[in-house]
């Protein structure tokens, strides 16, 4: 590993420790974040399977405690981290989906930003 990600590292185990306190008393408006979290240090330690399942938990969290904003971004940073593992099919179905909830949240900007950078999947 590089000093860069160790130093990620770190800060993400700090964060995450925080998150996981928070999640216990709060679980309706926290868990999507703890598994957010979870998945980004995922990705950081290279383990793509622990961090697909652990965005897809974000995922479908987010979608049923009805949080659109949440739902479209554990799409959007799953997307990313399955182009960083080169599972570009996967990635744009994340896309797609992130589009779809920006949408119906109003982030017309963020639409169009993520049809600019996604195009090639897209």
């Amino acid at each position: 590993r590089t000093k860069k990600n160790r130093n990620y590292i770190a800060i993400a185990k700090k964060h995450l420790k925080y998150i996981r306190r928070f999640a216990k008393r709060n679980p309706a408006n926290s868990m999507d974040k703890l598994l957010l979290l979870e998945a980004e240090f995922a990705v950081l330690r290279g383990n793509l399977e622990k961090a697909s399942s652990k965005y897809y938990s974000a995922i479908l969290t987010a979608e049923s405690e009805g949080l659109l904003l949440e739902h479209a971004g554990a799409c959007e940073k799953a997307g990313l981290a399955m182009l960083y593992f080169r599972k570009h099919d996967l990635a744009a179905q994340h896309f797609a989906k992130a589009v779809t909830c920006y949408e119906k949240w109003g982030a017309h900007a963020k639409v169009e930003q993520l049809r600019r950078t996604q195009a090639c999947l897209m």
